[in-house]
């Protein structure tokens, strides 16, 4: 029976979402909807594009195979754009969640050209950290939580979120490593570093 051991706290106004399983922990960040604006600025993008084609074969009067073309043109933008605000509706409805459950990570988040899944053994992992990728309008420093196997491609998780908020969730991680290290686990050597 592992032991508990008192956890850090959460910081204050985090998106991600901390949840205690058997045997393990899980954090979620809840998928924000997209907002009408992007997706209203995606279909004027499409019909200015449209507008130009049209403009294009009536000004200068293509026939033939060349207004073909183009019409075969406007019908794939028409598909790209719909693809694209499907896809961008569907990041919108998925969570990313990573969990370390048994001394195995598994990490899940929602892409504009379907959904990511990964799992991984404890071993497997070379490095995790907090990445900085920006400063928001309110002076935070923003970021990813990049995770970095020994054979294999680097990961990233919880894009756009508070660096405190990530490199809390790494030190709860750490923490409830620490909790199996009497018994052998090689997970809190990896999460250390």
């Amino acid at each position: 029976m592992p032991q508990t051991l008192s956890y850090s706290t959460q910081p204050p106004h985090t998106n991600i979402i901390c949840e205690r399983v058997e045997n393990g922990i899980v954090f979620t960040l809840p998928p924000v909807p997209e907002t009408a604006g992007t997706i209203g600025l995606l279909v004027v993008l499409a019909i200015l594009t449209c507008g130009a084609i049209v403009r294009l074969v009536f000004e200068e009067d293509w026939h033939g195979w060349a207004g073909i073309t183009l019409g075969f043109v406007l019908i794939l933008v028409w598909i790209l754009v719909w693809r694209l605000i499907r896809a961008r509706k569907h990041i919108g409805e998925i969570p990313s969640t990573l969990s370390l459950i048994d001394n195995c990570f598994s990490m899940m988040r929602p892409t504009s050209l379907g959904l990511t899944q990964r799992q991984w053994k404890v071993e497997e992992l070379a490095s995790m950290h907090a990445v900085t990728t920006a400063t928001a309008i309110n002076l935070k420093t923003i970021g990813h939580l990049s995770i970095v196997l020994k054979k294999g491609p680097k990961l990233k998780l919880f894009e756009q979120q508070p660096i405190e908020d990530l490199n809390w969730v790494i030190r709860e991680l750490v923490l409830f490593a620490k909790q199996f290290e009497h018994e052998g686990s090689p997970a809190a050597p990896f999460l250390r570093d």
